[in-house]
């Protein structure tokens, strides 16, 4: 592949408005410690100690990973805009260029702003949010049916 158009390349142009999934860890329930059943200390020998378990602060977070729309604060809350597209060649694969993608965003992911999303891959974005909802669900129920 020595000429070659980048717009003629992967799924997406520059500027497209595009759903993204990721592999995120949401909060599933708050739940008193077991160790200090939500007092947030334990006695021992008669000392009041902060609970080892849950540090002091009386819950444990249980959390579940799951793969879901990344959320976007500006306009659509669901939509990204594409702002670059980076295409790797590979001296073994000259005609299979790998293509992914950075989304202009403004979100919150892991309690971490972004403004970027980098090296997202096609297979994470799509056109509708109906198909990004479709492989949300898809890829979550094979990760259940792995844990049974």
């Amino acid at each position: 592949m020595t000429n070659f158009n980048p717009d003629t390349i992967g799924k997406f142009r520059l500027d497209d408005k595009v759903y993204v999934i990721q592999y995120l860890k949401d909060l599933k329930s708050v739940d008193p410690c077991e160790i200090c059943e939500g007092t947030k200390e334990v006695v021992l020998k008669g000392f009041k100690y902060k609970c080892p378990s849950c540090f002091g602060k009386g819950t444990k977070n249980i959390y579940k990973r799951a793969w879901t729309l990344v959320l976007n604060s500006v306009e659509d809350p669901k939509l990204h805009k594409i702002y670059s597209k980076n295409i790797s060649l590979r001296l073994s694969e000259p005609d299979t260029p790998k293509v992914s993608y950075t989304l202009e965003v403004h979100t919150c992911i892991g309690g971490v702003v972004q403004d970027r999303l980098k090296n997202i891959s096609e297979s994470s974005l799509f056109k509708t949010i109906e198909e990004a909802q479709a492989e949300c669900d898809k890829r979550n129920k094979a990760i259940e049916s792995k844990k049974l």
